[in-house]
C-alpha cells in the first residue's frame, strides 16, 4: 500500500472519526536490517514492507517480530550465507 492509497482509503471516513493506526515505512526495514547486521537496498525495503502488509494478521498485528520474519523470508540463500560468513569471520577474529 502506498501513502496515496492510504489517503484515498481514509477519505472514505469522516475526518473527525477516531482511529488507531500503525505506520511502517521502508526506513524501518532498512534500520532493522542494519541492527541485525546486514544491509538492504531501498527497493528491497519497499518489497519487505509490501510483503509485511500483505501478510498482516489482524489477530497479532504488525510488530518488530513480524518485520524480522519478513526480513528473514526476504533474504535469499546467498544473502544468508554472506551474513553467516561475515559473522563467523568476526567471531573467529576475536577468538
Amino acid at each position: 500500500m502506498t501513502i496515496k492509497d492510504l489517503i484515498e482509503h481514509l477519505k472514505t471516513y469522516p475526518f473527525d472519526m477516531e482511529v488507531a493506526h500503525i505506520l511502517w515505512v521502508p526506513e524501518d526495514a532498512v534500520m532493522r536490517a542494519e541492527q541485525r547486521g546486514y544491509a538492504i537496498t531501498d527497493e528491497e525495503a519497499n518489497d519487505v514492507i509490501s510483503s509485511m502488509q500483505h501478510h498482516a494478521d489482524c489477530s497479532i498485528g504488525m510488530s518488530w517480530d513480524s518485520l524480522d520474519a519478513e526480513l528473514d523470508d526476504y533474504m535469499d540463500d546467498d544473502h544468508k550465507i554472506e551474513l553467516i560468513e561475515s559473522y563467523l569471520k568476526e567471531v573467529m577474529k576475536d577468538a
